[in-house]
């Protein structure tokens, strides 16, 4: 049985990394995570925007307001990020049917605010980074918790 990594020898391996490395890395566990935690069978996830139903593996974790180079926090957000097919996370024009979808799961306001943070950029500390990075993956989704609806 495998041995758990501490969270000290944890830190001590990011602790070289670049705060952007190590971003890069919570961006992929947070999608990775997304998909994981919206199966609708096992291994199977339904996109956000087509509602196709096919294999987590075909599937990416696709942002509402895309990250760009500022880092924003909304990144990272459970709430930004949902399972969607190549097809509609690179190439249809979907953000009027990825929005109403938004607002009817999580409301308004809350999609208001995703915009809005989403144009923030933040200022990350290394040790709050490898922390969220830690978290994720060990299941633990990052972003407002009052708005978790899985």
């Amino acid at each position: 049985m495998p041995v758990r990594m501490k969270i000290e020898t944890f830190n001590k391996r990011y602790q070289d990394k670049s705060i952007r490395k190590i971003y890069s890395l919570c961006k992929v566990e947070a999608q990775r995570l997304s998909k994981e935690l919206r199966q609708v069978s096992p291994g199977y996830c339904q996109c956000f925007v087509t509602n196709q139903i096919k294999p987590i593996k075909q599937m990416q974790g696709g942002h509402f307001k895309h990250t760009g180079s500022s880092m924003p926090d909304t990144g990272l957000w459970h709430i930004n990020i949902h399972p969607q097919t190549v097809k509609s996370n690179y190439y249809d024009n979907n953000e009027g049917m990825y929005r109403a979808k938004m607002i009817e799961k999580y409301g308004e306001s809350t999609v208001n605010l995703i915009e809005w943070k989403s144009k923030q950029s933040k200022k990350w500390e290394k040790s709050e980074l490898i922390q969220i990075l830690w978290d994720l993956r060990h299941n633990i989704p990052y972003g407002p918790e009052e708005e978790l609806e899985f």
